[in-house]
């Protein structure tokens, strides 16, 4: 049976968008390469954050999400700008999103459905946002304070709009040097087509 440290449900970055988003994270290294950045195979966007889990678990999950995916199915997500987390503390560099309220809406929809995998994050405010990297230790804190400016000048300038087309659930295994994160199950939006009626 194969275990995961965490899982979490993520909107995927299109693949349109990858090739610049390999080269924000070069040049984000670049700038400082304390800042511990994030794995660029499976950028995304976070909607819940899931507890340790089976490999059992994994299909209940989807059966649990699928019926809500008609929430997100006309969703349309804008990344752009800087954000950190704790702002008088950074330990995690993000890429901003703007959001419609349907996917607030999908986000307590799934947390009163997926209660029992719940996780501790979940009690923090429901802020979607795209991990680029993170600040571990005394030295790449201090190496941030010297090159915040030139970091947000970089990522500031990013600018991607997208339509949501699936969900994905991570799953990551912290047991791995490095820390290994894969897709596990996608969970397509359904396409809803209305029938033309005509009247002879």
């Amino acid at each position: 049976m194969k275990k995961f440290t965490s899982c979490f449900l993520g909107i995927p970055l299109p693949r349109e968008f990858q090739q610049e988003f390999e080269q924000l994270l070069a040049d984000i290294y670049y700038n400082d390469p304390h800042i511990e950045i994030v794995r660029p195979q499976t950028p995304h966007v976070t909607v819940y954050y899931l507890n340790k889990q089976s490999q059992f678990s994994l299909n209940e999950i989807k059966k649990l999400v699928q019926p809500k995916m008609s929430i997100v199915k006309n969703i349309k997500m804008q990344i752009r700008g800087f954000g950190c987390f704790p702002e008088e503390n950074p330990k995690v560099l993000f890429l901003d999103v703007a959001y419609p309220m349907a996917l607030t809406d999908f986000n307590k929809e799934i947390s009163r459905l997926l209660r029992k995998y719940n996780a501790s994050d979940n009690k923090l405010t429901f802020h979607p946002h795209m991990t680029v990297g993170r600040i571990k230790n005394k030295q790449a804190k201090e190496s941030f304070k010297i090159n915040e400016k030139n970091l947000k000048s970089r990522l500031n300038i990013i600018n991607w709009d997208f339509q949501v087309k699936e969900i994905i659930l991570y799953g990551v295994d912290s047991m791995e040097s490095p820390e290994r994160q894969e897709k596990l199950v996608t969970i397509p939006v359904e396409v809803f087509r209305q029938t033309k009626c005509s009247l002879w």
